[in-house]
């Protein structure tokens, strides 16, 4: 008999609701192993709410330092100024990029 080790997707992750209240919008899909494709089944609803105006806040693939930025926040760490202070200089000398804290902070960790 198979006994399951663990579970596949946990209720955190499978089947959540939309994050913006009563949104309809909901897409089934699935990944086979053979191939490792995600094929979508079903597109069905419509957003009843503006999209997100600002992707570069919300994807993640935005939020990483670039390598200019790591070079400053080792350079203002190893000089002893605090995390806070840090990401306010990032916010200004990068008014263009998002910066996630969190990123700061691990960073700082490992010096």
């Amino acid at each position: 008999m198979y006994k399951i080790r663990k579970e596949a997707h946990s209720t955190e992750d499978h089947n959540r609701g939309h994050q913006t209240g009563d949104c309809k919008f909901h897409v089934n899909a699935y990944r086979r192993k053979k191939d490792d494709l995600i094929h979508i089944t079903k597109v069905e609803g419509e957003h009843n709410h503006e999209l997100v105006d600002n992707i570069r806040m919300a994807a993640p693939q935005y939020r990483k330092l670039t390598p200019e930025m790591r070079d400053d926040v080792t350079l203002l760490a190893t000089c002893g100024m605090r995390a806070g202070a840090i990401i306010n200089v990032l916010q200004h000398k990068y008014p263009e990029k998002y910066v996630y804290d969190r990123n700061v902070y691990n960073l700082i960790q490992t010096i």
